[in-house]
């Protein structure tokens, strides 16, 4: 059983429905039918995590830059990294890795806040800013805390920021200068 609806559209939703049907070859019935079905499906994830966060995840993933990964699995890697010995080259190429971050991001990110937020994102640590120029990281595993302190540290001053990061039982703390 159908039931007629009368909706009113403003002009950017209007257009947005015209593309959408010509996306997806459908009448506009069924173009809003399927995007009730699809917030529906959707809204405990949108109400959870906020719609920029959720975009931010699918922007990342879709871009096959970044992997989705167990935390058990990522642990596990950053336990093996205590044993390696500080000359293998691993810190070096991390240092290089940040560094490439930071001038692929420094264009798009306006301030450490908000690269902290960016990685708090990825799920390394919760993120507890404790005045305007000092952040604390509160990292899920001990495990990861040299891994995250010369990546953050690294990318900032790659950025052209001049921080320190100390370092904290299960904690980092980012502090600008």
């Amino acid at each position: 059983m159908t039931k007629r609806v009368t909706i009113v559209l403003d002009e950017e939703s209007q257009h947005l429905l015209e593309t959408l049907k010509q996306d997806f070859e459908e009448n506009q019935s069924e173009v809003v039918r399927n995007a009730l079905k699809f917030y529906s499906e959707n809204k405990e994830f949108v109400d959870s995590y906020g719609e920029d966060r959720l975009k931010f995840y699918a922007n990342m993933l879709f871009k096959g830059e970044h992997v989705i990964l167990d935390m058990d699995h990522w642990i596990l890697f950053l336990k093996y990294l205590r044993d390696i010995p500080d000359d293998s080259g691993f810190w070096k190429d991390l240092e290089l890795v940040a560094e490439s971050h930071a001038e692929q991001l420094g264009d798009t990110i306006t301030d450490p806040k908000e690269y902290l937020e960016r990685i708090e994102a990825c799920n390394f640590f919760k993120l507890n800013q404790t005045s305007p120029k000092e952040f604390t990281l509160i990292l899920n595993s001990n495990e990861s805390k040299e891994f995250i302190k010369q990546l953050i540290k690294n990318t900032l001053i790659g950025m052209g920021y001049d921080v320190t990061v100390s370092e904290g039982f299960s904690k980092l703390r980012v502090s600008l200068e």
